[in-house]
């Protein structure tokens, strides 16, 4: 960076007045800069020969990550719908079903457009508790400064705002008094009518840098136990294995779910209609109508009213066109079962 400071004209409400403005060759250095040096709002640089003014660069959308599962799509599909709701498409690979999973990275609101659009179909209520749960926010490096740190992998600023426990402020008394500048810093005297105001003040973030810098691997494996206990916090790398074992978990039950609808379109007709209840919010908006017709017909079918035969197409319909979409087993609970409406009235309210 060269030629840092020009003399610069900029009009005000008071009219024209020169001020002294920073000039950078490159956005690289000014980011640089910016790292080093606190810049007070409405201060006029130069980055790359074009005027910027601190404090008013536009917030950057925060884009996620999510994972869809498709049955039907092929990839080409898939990167066409990626394409169609401006997101980016990552590794796309056959999922435990037999169809195809993709990755997909893009802002939330173009996320839940794609989501609940026509070729999706998933319900917008649904589309919450997806993100949350195949969900993940991505980094972004720009809004990054030295600062920005982390507990074995938990991110000091996730733990901004929380309060600390009995047992953390136990843990950083031990450290504290053992270390001059922390002694220093903060007044501490070793009176605990003096030095509790002060220490009830310290927020959970500064407990634990203090702890990470002078705790052994003893006393950092015990605040790792209470920050996931007490705060709810763990590293990326332990939401990513627990996200594992839940996944699954997830795939024996779905599994298990399959078995169960299969063997209800044969010879369960009633328990068939509960399944496809509780398992619409998978199930793709064109096809749920005629899904609720092929139930009715085979409910027909076993109350007589229309013989076996009759049934074929829609046992057929069941299990190549809806089975795939099945995720979750009937409820087990009496009070649960779902409130399918009928013709017939008569499925359980």
């Amino acid at each position: 960076m060269k030629n840092l400071k020009q003399l610069s004209e900029i009009t005000t409400r008071y009219g024209n007045r020169n001020i002294n403005e920073l000039e950078f060759n490159t956005p690289e250095d000014f980011a640089a800069y910016k790292k080093k040096h606190k810049m007070r709002p409405g201060t006029v640089v130069k980055v790359a020969g074009k005027d910027k003014v601190i404090g008013d660069e536009p917030k950057k959308s925060k884009k996620k990550n999510v994972s869809l599962d498709f049955q039907m799509a092929n990839e080409k599909e898939i990167e066409q719908f990626a394409k169609d709701n401006d997101l980016e498409v990552g590794e796309i690979s056959v999922n435990p079903n037999g169809g195809l999973e993709a990755d997909f990275t893009g802002t939330e609101d173009n996320l839940r457009k794609a989501m609940t659009s026509d070729f999706y179909g998933m319900d917008d209520r649904d589309v919450d508790d997806h993100m949350k749960e195949f969900g993940s926010d991505v980094d972004d490096p720009d809004t990054k400064d030295e600062t920005s740190g982390n507990f074995n992998g938990i991110d000091y600023k996730e733990m901004e705002g929380k309060e600390p426990g009995v047992w953390d402020r136990q843990a950083f008394r031990m450290l504290a008094y053992k270390q001059d500048d922390i002694v220093k810093q903060l007044g501490l005297k070793g009176d605990n009518d003096h030095d509790s105001p002060i220490i009830e003040k310290l927020g959970l973030d500064y407990i634990s840098k203090v702890i990470d810098k002078y705790g052994d691997d003893y006393d950092k494996q015990n605040h790792m136990d209470r920050l996931k206990d007490d705060h709810g916090l763990t590293s990326k790398d332990a939401k990513k294995m627990d996200k594992d074992m839940d996944k699954a978990a997830d795939d024996a039950n779905e599994k298990m779910a399959k078995d169960e609808f299969t063997n209800s379109v044969e010879g369960d007709p009633m328990m068939a209609g509960e399944i496809f209840d509780r398992n619409k919010k998978h199930i793709p908006k064109k096809l749920r109508s005629q899904a609720q017709e092929a139930i009715f017909a085979i409910m027909d079918a076993e109350m007589g009213m229309i013989s076996a035969d009759d049934s074929d197409w829609a046992k057929d319909f069941l299990n190549k066109e809806i089975l795939p979409h099945i995720k979750e087993s009937k409820i087990s609970k009496l009070a649960e079962l779902s409130k399918i409406t009928t013709r017939y009235n008569k499925w359980l309210n």
